[in-house]
């Protein structure tokens, strides 16, 4: 293992006082239509965690929305909260039919209480039309979001060698009606209607500080695409450059890859990525990947490396810690010095069984804009690094590490909310103190979806 010579954040952990009674500290997770409204003691965090806690001596939840529905991975995705309304796509519950009655639906719910309005996708009657019902295929994800012209933006249905899965609203803040746009095989670096991926996995779709809306996506194949939106022109533009023998723009690359025991021609790299956004805009970047190849089953949830870079024009450029200009697209230790991002952590000792880095590592900002990063060893546990004088330091047990604001996913956990996987509004969070989040409870073929809104008192942002 090598730790970067320029040597983040421990998740961090929000207490629940102890005197609290247990009848408080989590609101029911029976769907009713009425408000619930919760006495807390106030929610103090640990000595690691944010610098800016949130004083909570009650909170708010209300139900917003409520429909039947499945669990699936159809429903695992966020809300996207623009305008005063929530917007959302789900998969119906359908019938005993099986998965071609289970159409996909777009719903925009006010955040006043005022009556949803729901409907499908795709309109018609052709069950073989994209996107008029949910997959057989349970890794087929979905994400929604909304530019800053208001319109609605749905990816989704894509898994390993699928093409683009992509619809836009055809008026703002409208959801009557979708246009489905499809992949266009045009030069390299062409700006295009539809995000680009031929062959993708997991859509994500991403805001920065002023609106702007980006996208990208795990692959099946060993690069990583990350896409711009301009809403003036309706275009995405692919951030990044090409590989070593041409082909699409990515912004992040890697030969290596887990071939499959038993099918060794296959290749699976999923490269895993998080943006975020600081207070001036800056886009900080972590990317785990496997830099390396061997076979085992699939998927191997490893990873031989942990990148960080930073851009300060959304991604046209990118830059080491230090400042010094990256060549796209992003490599680790196989690629040339020009192309490495900072390496901070790197594992690929002799071990059979391949146990590296989980590939997923955590980014998240101090209350100085600092990024900290937090990966996992599956040989020597966690590790946290922060940027400090533009050297990576490592903070044994994360210590001493201090969060900018409370990572939703630490209250979402205290109050022991039923939030479905990646089910709210980060942004929204970040930016108002309030969690819009979804709830899915039943059973895979008959459950309840629903959208909660979660107001705390004495927020301090």
């Amino acid at each position: 293992m090598r730790l970067a010579l320029f040597t983040f954040l421990a998740f961090t952990t929000v207490a629940v006082a102890k005197n609290t009674p247990t009848s408080q500290t989590a609101p029911s997770h029976e769907i009713d239509d009425e408000e619930e409204e919760v006495a807390m003691e106030e929610i103090l965090p640990t000595s690691q965690t944010a610098a800016k806690a949130i004083d909570v001596k009650s909170y708010k939840t209300s139900t917003l929305f409520t429909t039947p529905s499945i669990i699936a991975n159809a429903n695992r995705f966020r809300t996207a909260v623009y305008n005063g309304n929530v917007y959302v796509v789900y998969a119906s519950q359908g019938d005993a039919s099986g998965f071609k009655s289970r159409r996909m639906m777009v719903a925009k719910i006010p955040l006043n209480g005022s009556g949803a309005v729901t409907h499908t996708l795709v309109g018609g009657t052709d069950p073989a039309v994209r996107g008029y019902h949910i997959s057989g295929n349970n890794h087929k994800i979905w994400d929604v979001a909304v530019d800053r012209a208001g319109y609605i933006h749905v990816t989704g249905d894509m898994h390993t060698r699928d093409k683009m899965g992509y619809w836009r609203s055809d008026k703002p803040e409208d959801i009557s009606s979708f246009t489905e746009i499809e992949w266009e095989d045009k030069p390299h670096g062409t700006p295009l209607r539809c995000p680009i991926s031929q062959n993708t996995t997991f859509p994500f779709f991403w805001k920065d500080r002023k609106g702007q809306l980006f996208w990208s996506a795990m692959q099946s194949s060993s690069f990583l695409p990350f896409c711009s939106y301009d809403e003036t022109t309706k275009l995405w533009t692919p951030l990044g450059g090409p590989g070593a023998k041409g082909g699409n723009i990515r912004l992040a690359w890697t030969s290596g890859g887990t071939r499959n025991v038993s099918n060794p021609k296959s290749k699976f790299s999923s490269s895993h990525f998080t943006p975020v956004w600081d207070s001036s805009n800056r886009l900080h970047m972590v990317i785990g990947m496997l830099d390396t190849t061997f076979c085992g089953a699939h998927p191997v949830p490893v990873g031989s490396h942990i990148l960080y870079a930073y851009s300060d024009d959304g991604g046209k450029t990118a830059h080491r810690a230090d400042g010094t200009l990256i060549q796209y697209p992003i490599r680790a230790s196989s690629g040339s010095s020009a192309n490495r991002g900072d390496i901070i952590l790197e594992e690929m000792k002799d071990d059979p069984k391949h146990n590296w880095l989980n590939p997923g590592a955590s980014l998240s900002l101090d209350k100085d804009d600092r990024p900290m990063i937090s990966v996992e060893s599956y040989s020597t546990g966690k590790h946290y690094f922060r940027l400090e004088s533009g050297k990576w330091v490592e903070h044994p047990g994360g210590k001493g590490l201090e969060a900018r604001s409370p990572d939703p996913k630490q209250i979402i956990d205290a109050l022991h909310l039923p939030v479905m996987k990646h089910g709210y509004d980060k942004n929204y969070f970040r930016d108002t103190g309030e969690l819009v989040w979804v709830s899915v409870e039943g059973s895979r073929d008959k459950a309840t979806y629903t959208i909660h809104r979660t107001v705390f008192n004495g927020v301090k942002k």
